[in-house]
C-alpha cells in the first residue's frame, strides 16, 4: 500500500506564514482563482471554523484544518499502520503547492506557475526553512 498523505498538524509558524503570505501575493495579482474554503461532503464533514480568518498564520492554518468529523494526525495514520503492515520509514516531502493546483489557469502558463511553486517549496525545505508536511507511506503485508 502506498498512501500519498500530508502531515497537517505538523506544520510550524514559519511555514503556515510562507503559505498564507505566497497565496495572498498569487491571488492578489491574477495568478490564483481565490481561496474557497472546501466543503467535504463527500465524506460526511466540513471545515467547523466560519467567519474571518485569524490574523496568525499558524492560527489560520488550524482553523481551516478543522474538519468535523476530525482530521487524522500524522502520527496517528502512522501507528495505525504500524499495528497492521510493515511500515517501511516514512518520507516527508513538501505538499503546500498543491493547494494550488486547482486554482491557477489551465494552460501552460498555470503549468509553469505551478511547477515554480513546487521548486520554490522544494527548495526552501531542502534548506530547512519549512516544514515539509507531506508524507508519504508505504506499507506491506507482513510475511507470517
Amino acid at each position: 500500500m502506498v498512501a500519498d498523505e500530508f502531515a497537517h498538524d505538523e506544520i510550524d509558524a514559519s511555514t503556515a506564514a510562507w503559505f498564507w503570505d505566497l497565496q495572498a501575493v498569487l491571488e492578489s495579482c491574477g495568478a490564483l482563482a481565490p481561496d474557497v474554503p472546501r466543503r467535504h461532503h463527500g465524506h460526511g464533514g466540513h471545515h467547523r471554523k466560519d467567519g474571518p480568518p485569524a490574523s496568525d498564520p499558524l492560527e489560520r492554518w488550524r482553523d481551516r484544518h478543522l474538519h468535523e468529523p476530525p482530521l487524522h494526525a500524522a502520527r496517528a495514520m502512522i501507528e495505525a499502520l504500524k499495528n497492521a503492515f510493515e511500515l517501511r520509514t516514512p518520507e516527508r516531502l513538501p505538499y503546500l503547492h498543491r493547494y494550488f493546483s486547482d486554482r491557477v489557469e489551465p494552460g501552460e502558463g498555470g503549468r509553469r506557475l505551478f511547477l515554480q511553486v513546487r521548486d520554490l517549496e522544494r527548495r526552501r525545505v531542502d534548506q530547512r526553512l519549512l516544514v515539509p508536511i507531506g508524507l508519504r507511506l508505504v506499507a506491506v503485508v507482513p510475511r507470517v
